[in-house]
């Protein structure tokens, strides 16, 4: 039977997602009380769920006596239909819907699916860049299930989908520009929804939204004056159509189609901190801060994803080349900016996980260059995309979300005290895996429903996806050979 690339890529990815579930506590809690509002009231309003058990918010809004969800309202909004569905059901065969259930059925369908079809894109973007049909895969899941991108797909958190609606939208924009004659308005739509979506997703987008919409005039710019005004308007339309969605709430709860919810911040903590408000936004980075988040050993991106470490070298690779330029710039930019942004942040580590989740975003933009590191570096790729792979397991299987903050004072990380060691995903990581085992209070995995001993449980997950990659490989040698997809 003939099997393409996608499917098994979507498999693996699938299986990575659904394998793994852990509690998204007050900050995946507050997007979806704004969801059980929206189906079990009619409204958005979240005080009847504040106080009962599992489903507390710290972080929320207040507003003319009520509190709403401070999150950009997308994560809330997906969720609404898996939900009716899934409460619906319950109430007709009924059943008692416990928060476990209820979290983990719309972490599963939202986020989990997001995370794939995440993937597939990007496989479809590496196709694009690359004629190494291995090379392409590899780079995919370097990007996937070797950054931060896999532990966020298990909890309920904005990033993932927002990061799967940029590499959307790169995905239709990139897949015009060698075709000027064949411009199509309805990617140009598509591509427009797509990025309206991302900004409601997770606010950050902005920043990568502005490189997308220059990258998109760069793809028109051989376009006459009448198609370039076409294009234009079918992506401001698409953008508009998805941005609605976030007028029609802030109009409904805030009276102002352009209110932040951040600025009606309720905890008097959050209150105080600029980038809550999104002033942060543009504070100056700060230099120490930028170390941290990327090559601090305790902490930092490259540290914990070093296969994206050799991205530098596909960067070196493009530029001496000139290979595929206007992407390269706009995977340059995209991270750049990002990365800036971060570290002006003033709650730069992410809050309560294991390391700064705003980056997440940008992390879709490696894949260029991955894809433009030299054959010759092959080997490095793939062995450093194993080694990525593996450390991302580590709070997959022990801990995401942890009781992480930074002393300003001392310069030093605490994560539940003053942090000491090498390596928080080492030193506290591998510690809390360890101790999990020890007390049988490890994370739920699909192990768990399948009656598997807690030692078999990973043993079998690393099985079926090795024999999984194997089979992939295999294939995408014989269908290379064959010159089949």
């Amino acid at each position: 039977m003939h099997i393409k690339r996608t499917h098994l890529l979507a498999i693996i990815l699938a299986l990575a997602t659904i394998y793994f579930y852990q509690d998204p506590q007050p900050n995946g809690n507050s997007r979806l009380d704004a969801t059980r509002a929206m189906v079990e009231q009619g409204d958005f309003q979240i005080d009847a769920f504040l106080n009962q058990p599992h489903w507390a918010a710290v972080d929320k809004a207040f507003y003319n006596g009520h509190y709403y969800t401070d999150k950009s309202i997308g994560t809330s909004l997906s969720a609404v239909l898996p939900y009716w569905v899934l409460y619906k059901f319950a109430g007709i065969i009924g059943i008692v819907l416990t928060s476990t259930l209820i979290k983990h059925w719309l972490t599963t369908l939202v986020i989990g699916t997001s995370f794939v079809v995440n993937g597939i894109f990007l496989y479809k973007i590496a196709q694009l860049i690359s004629p190494n049909s291995v090379k392409a895969f590899v780079a995919t899941l370097a990007v996937c299930l070797g950054t931060m991108l896999w532990p966020f797909s298990e909890v309920y958190f904005g990033h993932v989908p927002a990061a799967m609606f940029l590499t959307v939208a790169f995905y239709l924009l990139f897949s015009m520009k060698g075709t000027p004659d064949f411009i199509s308005k309805g990617k140009f739509l598509g591509a427009g929804l797509a990025l309206g979506f991302a900004y409601i997703m997770d606010y950050t987008t902005s920043l990568i939204i502005a490189g997308l919409i220059a990258y998109a005039i760069y793809i028109l710019r051989k376009q006459n004056r009448w198609n370039f005004l076409q294009c234009g308007f079918f992506g401001f339309l698409g953008a508009l159509i998805s941005l609605s969605l976030m007028f029609a709430y802030n109009g409904s709860v805030y009276r102002s189609i352009f209110a932040i919810s951040y600025v009606n911040e309720a905890s008097v903590v959050f209150q105080q901190g600029p980038d809550l408000r999104l002033a942060g936004y543009l504070a100056p980075p700060n230099l120490s801060t930028l170390f941290h988040i990327s090559f601090d050993p305790k902490f930092g991106l490259f540290w914990q994803s070093p296969v994206l470490i050799v991205a530098f070298a596909g960067y070196f690779s493009a530029i001496k080349t000139k290979s595929f330029r206007s992407e390269t710039w706009l995977s340059l930019y995209s991270i750049s900016a990002i990365f800036l942004m971060n570290a002006g942040l003033s709650a730069w580590w992410g809050g309560s996980t294991f390391r700064s989740r705003y980056l997440i975003v940008a992390l879709p933009f490696f894949i260029v260059p991955l894809l433009l590191v030299p054959d010759s570096l092959m080997w490095l790729l793939v062995s450093l995309t194993i080694v990525s792979i593996a450390q991302m397991m580590i709070p997959l299987i022990g801990q995401i979300l942890i009781g992480l903050g930074f002393d300003s004072t001392k310069d030093q990380f605490t994560v539940n005290g003053p942090f000491t060691g090498f390596s928080i995903l080492y030193n506290y990581g591998i510690h809390q895996i360890i101790k999990g085992y020890a007390k049988h209070t490890y994370p739920w995995t699909l192990g768990n429903a399948l009656g598997l001993r807690p030692r078999f449980r990973l043993l079998a997950f690393v099985t079926l996806e090795a024999f999984l990659a194997g089979f992939s490989f295999r294939k995408l040698k014989t269908q290379a050979a064959q010159g089949t997809d």
